[in-house]
């Protein structure tokens, strides 16, 4: 599946780790997770063993390719019960954090010195798309925690 690029939007993972071990831990798909390219986009929900008939169920993702994984409890299977959901969330809600991840964009300007006025009223009628599209970009990098 990694080899095909389906860890993407499009899917839905289960990955299921029946080991059991005495932390809790699921070592096994631990280290096979740092090799897949699960990225912020993925939808991969990770169930652990943590007894003989109780899962905790994690979702997954990385945001680069070298980045760590990154967990978000999501619930727990219980016998008799079924599938407690902690909070059902979007995955774009649940993912707002890029924890300082550095986004490359680009602008077209067509007065070479409204570069220096993106922020400030200095003849807002040149390149005013531009400006106001640079502001609202600045503010969608603050909202996701991004540089």
């Amino acid at each position: 599946a990694d080899r095909l690029h389906l860890f993407n939007s499009r899917y839905k993972w289960y990955l299921l780790d029946c080991s059991f071990t005495s932390a809790g831990r699921c070592q096994h798909l631990d280290n096979t997770l740092i090799h897949l390219h699960v990225y912020i986009n993925s939808d991969v929900t990770l169930a652990s063993r943590v007894s003989v008939d109780e899962y905790k169920l994690v979702q997954v993702y990385r945001i680069g390719k070298h980045e760590e994984t990154f967990k978000n409890e999501y619930g727990e299977w219980l016998p008799g019960v079924g599938l407690q959901v902690n909070k059902l969330r979007l995955l774009t809600s649940a993912r707002m954090n890029l924890h300082k991840t550095l986004i490359t964009s680009s602008i077209v300007l067509t007065n070479n010195d409204s570069l220096h006025h993106l922020t400030d009223t200095v003849d807002r009628h040149i390149d005013s798309l531009s400006k106001v599209a640079y502001m609202l970009f600045s503010h969608v990098i603050d909202i996701l925690n991004a540089t």
